[in-house]
Order: structure tokens, then C-alpha cells, then sequence
């Protein structure tokens, strides 16, 4: 093989090279955000049988779910996966170590309305989108996850939720499926800068007159 034909396959293989990381997807899957703030969980002095508090600064994200029976005793006390609000309209503030594009936001309500008196919102806004809920999403005495679809990028990421009257809304998990900031593109720049100058200096060494030809 001569030398022209090595270098011009190795150009090949390089255009292929960038070619797959162009076409590459970026990976989605369930991010977990480093921190958040949230409005504090409510309890005895609201009339509830429980404190239902967000005692580790991590319940809503440590993958840790209710059953649906919402009182059931799991191992660390009654109805101690469920952060509860009743007499406001709780903000919760997710952190991210770095900029996502979130494009699901994954919730998981409890309904118990006879007695309990735990009903779904009426409204969740996440990052300034409102999604309005009939009640009726999940079926009475039980739980279950709502998931909200959008785009939404940025270091955070906050949702509201609007409690439906003077009732309870519980939550015990929050999940994000984001998508990375695609930063593999400016690796892909640069390649394609570098097989683009090797492309044109091989062109050139071709067209040039080989030593002792007219």
C-alpha cells in the first residue's frame, strides 16, 4: 500500500471517528440533584395524627417510597416516607451541580381522602409551568407517580404545589429525568477542526508534483 493510500485511510477513520461522536445521544436518565430547600412539612399542630416532616433534609430524593396504605409503618415510625402540607402551598427548590435540561419531573402523591382527608393538588408549577390536576389522576387509597413533561434547563429547578382546599397533600419522592448539557460537542468541534486541516494538507501533498516529474 503506498503512502498516500495509509495516510488517506487514516483520514477515513478519523471522518468516522467524528462522525460517531457527532451522532452520539447524549445519555437521559434519573438525576439526583444535590441539594434542595423546601417549605417546611406540618403535622400535630395542624390537626394531623402525625408530624409528617422532612426529617432527613433528603426524603424527597433518597428513592425511599410509601405503600398505599399512607400510615403503614415501614421500619422508621408511621407515614415517615410522606412530607405533608395542609394550611400552605409548599416551594420546593432542587439544586444541580451542574446545568441539565430537565424534560420530566416525576412525582409521587398519596390519595386517601375519606377520613384522612389527603387529597391530590389542584395545580403543580414547575419552573413557572403550571399544571393543572382534576384530583382524580390516581385512584382513592392509594399512591402513585404523576409525571409532568417540559423542558426545562438551568442549576435549578423549583416546583409549587397547590393544595386543593383545606386538605392534605403528601409527597414522599421527587425524580428528574434530565438530559446532560451536551459538553462533548466542543470536543467534537475540535476534532473535526483537526481531520479537517489533515484532509486539506493530504489533498495538498497529493496535487504536488512528485520529485522528477515534468
Amino acid at each position: 500500500m503506498s503512502r498516500h493510500q495509509c495516510v488517506k485511510n487514516s483520514h477515513v477513520l478519523l471522518i468516522l471517528a467524528l462522525f460517531a461522536v457527532l451522532v452520539r445521544p447524549a445519555t437521559a436518565g434519573i438525576i439526583v440533584p444535590a441539594s434542595y430547600t423546601a417549605t417546611t412539612g406540618q403535622g400535630w399542630a395542624e390537626g394531623g395524627t402525625w408530624n409528617y416532616f422532612d426529617d432527613t433534609g433528603v426524603q424527597l430524593t433518597d428513592g425511599i417510597y410509601g405503600v398505599d396504605n399512607w400510615t403503614a409503618n415501614l421500619g422508621y415510625g408511621n407515614a415517615q416516607e410522606w412530607v405533608g402540607w395542609i394550611t400552605v402551598n409548599p416551594t420546593l427548590t432542587f439544586a444541580f451541580n451542574s446545568p441539565v435540561t430537565v424534560n420530566k419531573v416525576s412525582i409521587d402523591f398519596a390519595r386517601a381522602e375519606p377520613g384522612a382527608g389527603i387529597y391530590l393538588p389542584t395545580q403543580v408549577t414547575i419552573g413557572g409551568v403550571a399544571f393543572a390536576l382534576s384530583g382524580a389522576e390516581l385512584a382513592d387509597q392509594t399512591r402513585g407517580t404523576l409525571e409532568f413533561v417540559g423542558s426545562w434547563t438551568g442549576n435549578s429547578l423549583s416546583v409549587e404545589i397547590t393544595t386543593r382546599g383545606r386538605n392534605w397533600v403528601f409527597v414522599d419522592e421527587v425524580q428528574f429525568s434530565a438530559v446532560p448539557e451536551p459538553a462533548h460537542w466542543a470536543g467534537a468541534s475540535g476534532l473535526g477542526l483537526v481531520v479537517f486541516c489533515l484532509h486539506r494538507r493530504w489533498r495538498m501533498q497529493r496535487n504536488r508534483p512528485q520529485q522528477g516529474s515534468r
